[in-house]
């Protein structure tokens, strides 16, 4: 595993180039075929290339593909929706998180918010998130 690119080295990289997924498998450069049992860390692990998904990535992609929760956005609130009726829970909104880490800081600020404490614990050397 050595490092081949200008990119920071966080971890060590396998000697392959993962260039396209379709469903539950993933392609190298060199054309051999991996089922993906992985995917990435943290990540949603939903399949590659799904048609549905492409086409609404790219529907939405031609409206509008990022911007700012300073403003409403209908596609954001209907996905909120969705998935607190997923949820089927008491729970009344959604925060949406670009992170990990975001999602972590979050769930902490709100744990504590909701129990009156002040202090947390955590496991030295465990991830908890990318961010200092």
């Amino acid at each position: 595993m050595t490092h081949y690119s200008p990119l920071v080295d966080t971890y060590p990289q396998y000697p392959f180039e993962i260039v396209s997924g379709n469903g539950m498998h993933v392609t190298d450069a060199e054309g051999n075929i991996y089922l993906d049992l992985y995917g990435g860390h943290a990540v949603c692990g939903i399949g590659h290339s799904h048609p549905h998904l492409v086409a609404a990535i790219y529907e939405q992609a031609q409206k509008l593909f990022f911007y700012s929760n300073l403003t409403r956005l209908s596609i954001r609130t209907r996905a909120a929706e969705e998935l607190l009726k997923f949820a089927n829970s008491h729970l009344a909104s959604v925060f949406f998180c670009n992170s990990g880490a975001e999602a972590n800081e979050n769930a902490l600020r709100i744990a504590l918010q909701l129990t009156h404490r002040t202090q947390i614990a955590s496991l030295y050397g465990s991830f908890h998130g990318r961010s200092t």
